[in-house]
């Protein structure tokens, strides 16, 4: 089963980086068929340490299901992702995201969505 390293900091009030103190919770987004025996979609939570990195073993996910990971890291938003894991160690940050739908590769980067690219022809703007 392949061992993904965590590593989690948060901004400091100086600007400075400090380790991120948090759980994270791990549920396979369906029943996963392992042979003739059906695995039952069960969580698990693992916590970050002290320096703010934590190590779990996931299993390898296949084209049918992913991790889904719900953050709770003090100080930040909950957040909700979905992953894919490969059958070889690596860090979180390398694993790929996946819409929680499809299960297809979300892009690695995507803008805030107040973001925009906004064209002004002629006008006056304000606010």
């Amino acid at each position: 089963m392949p061992v993904i390293q965590f590593y989690e900091t948060v901004p400091a009030a100086d600007g400075s980086s400090v380790p991120a103190v948090g759980r994270f919770q791990f549920t396979p987004s369906g029943s996963v068929i392992n042979g003739t025996q059906e695995v039952l979609a069960k969580p698990f939570t693992a916590a970050l340490d002290g320096t703010g990195r934590m190590s779990v073993n996931l299993a390898a996910t296949t084209s049918n299901w992913a991790w889904r990971v719900d953050m709770d890291i003090r100080g930040v938003p909950p957040q909700t992702v979905y992953v894919s894991v490969l059958s070889s160690d690596t860090q979180w940050a390398n694993l790929t995201r996946v819409d929680p739908h499809s299960l297809t590769a979300i892009p690695a980067f995507l803008p805030p969505p107040w973001v925009a690219n906004i064209n002004i022809d002629g006008g006056t703007a304000s606010g």
